[in-house]
Formats: C-alpha cells, structure tokens, sequence
C-alpha cells in the first residue's frame, strides 16, 4: 500500500516575511489580498521576536510596514523553496 504524502501547511508569518523580502514592504490591504491574513501585526510581531527589523509608517487605517537590513538570504532562499 502506498502511503499519501502529507500537504504543508501553509504559514502565513513565511508568507508575509517573504513578501518582505521580495517588496520591500506590505501593507494590510496586501497581506490580506494575497494571504488572507486578518492581524497583520500579530505576524508582524512574531517576525520581530525572530529577530528582524520592521519598522511602520502611516496611520491605522493606512499602515504600511517596511523590512529593515536582512541578517541572511539563506533564510529568504528556503522560504521560497518550501512555499512553492
């Protein structure tokens, strides 16, 4: 008997850290077109605790979040890999 191949799940702080890292920036409207992801902050802040320097600009309603220097583009390369 074969067995079937368990499905990633998909992790919506890689998703927006990629989107970082390919644009430079995000914004709610975008996380939420492209991921579906409802609390931009919430994954915001745990790529923050990961170390990484993420800075806001704008109001509430228009808040726009920029990526910072990248410690390593090995991390960026495998994000990549493992979302396709």
């Amino acid at each position: 008997m074969t067995s079937v191949p368990k499905k990633k799940q998909f992790n919506k702080t890689n998703a927006v850290l990629g989107y970082l890292l390919r644009y430079g920036s995000i914004t709610r409207h975008a996380a939420l077109t492209h991921f579906r992801v409802w609390n931009l902050p919430l994954e915001i802040m745990k790529l923050k605790k990961r170390g990484y320097n993420i800075t806001s600009e704008g109001a509430d309603d228009n808040l726009k979040y920029y990526l910072g220097n990248v410690a390593s583009n090995s991390e960026w390369l495998s994000i990549l890999i493992t979302s396709c």
